[in-house]
């Protein structure tokens, strides 16, 4: 960098300590700050509309409410696609967020029997499948768009502008990540997480791949919002062994992933 730094004293006067540094040109615009301001500003506009999450993950139900909520929604959420299926038959939606794999009816199904019934809201798959195969399934079945998990909260908001009425201006909004995930949430995902680490070591003693499978799909889309990122790694290599059907090297993943649920646990 360069530059000097000199220090001298007198007696009964005082000291005297300076730092001189080079003058350099840089490359980064003067304006980057209020660009920076004008992104958080972006960041926090207040949104209106009426949306319905389907999604079987407890955890992650409560804590995608917060965050839409957060930023002015209002929110309904369904455990299942039949439930979603019923819910939009009785009320509008402005959008639906909609998990893919899900018990009773899956995501791929209710937005067909929508999309059947001539319900036209705007439908977003939400998933951990985030392969081209799996993007071309949701569109074929009549989903407008696209978000993988964990949530990227910019990339949520990006897509719930497009979707949704005009963001209501000069309004107040809790700053990002504000008590989304607090003590009862985290308090459900560690249940969450005991509850897959019992079913995870049933399954692999069994070799029940298509259950550590869908298990390791739940870890993968949650794990991470939580603070535990490996877990959501792990399971994301599970997922492409078993889909890649090289299940010879499951078994020792499955392992490792239980190690590192169990590391999680208080």
């Amino acid at each position: 960098m360069g530059g000097t730094i000199d220090a001298s004293s007198r007696e009964g006067q005082g000291s005297v300590f300076q730092l001189i540094l080079p003058y350099r040109t840089t490359e980064t615009p003067v304006n980057t700050l209020a660009d920076s301001t004008t992104a958080q500003s972006a960041l926090n506009e207040r949104l209106s509309g009426q949306i319905l999450i389907a999604e079987d993950t407890p955890e992650l139900q409560l804590l995608e409410r917060r965050i839409l909520e957060s930023m002015g929604l209002t929110v309904t959420t369904a455990s299942n696609g039949q439930e979603a299926v019923e819910l939009a038959e009785k009320q509008a939606f402005d959008l639906i967020l909609m998990d893919m794999q899900m018990p009773v009816l899956d995501g791929i199904g209710a937005t067909q029997a929508l999309r059947a019934a001539g319900n036209s809201v705007p439908i977003v798959a939400l998933t951990a499948n985030v392969m081209q195969k799996h993007r071309d399934a949701f569109n074929e079945a009549g989903c407008d768009g696209f978000l993988g998990k964990p949530i990227d909260k910019q990339e949520l908001r990006k897509l719930l502008k497009h979707h949704l009425s005009q963001p209501q201006q000069n309004s107040p909004v809790q700053t990002e990540v504000e008590q989304e995930v607090d003590d009862e949430l985290m308090a459900i995902f560690i249940k969450s997480t005991r509850q897959r680490k019992a079913a995870m070591a049933e399954a692999l003693s069994t070799q029940e791949w298509q259950q550590i499978r869908e298990i390791a799909h739940a870890i993968k889309g949650s794990a991470t919002s939580f603070g535990y990122p490996q877990l959501s790694k792990i399971a994301e290599s599970i997922q492409l062994m078993i889909d890649d059907e090289k299940l010879d090297e499951v078994p020792a993943l499955a392992e490792e992933l239980l190690r590192a649920m169990e590391g999680a646990l208080p």
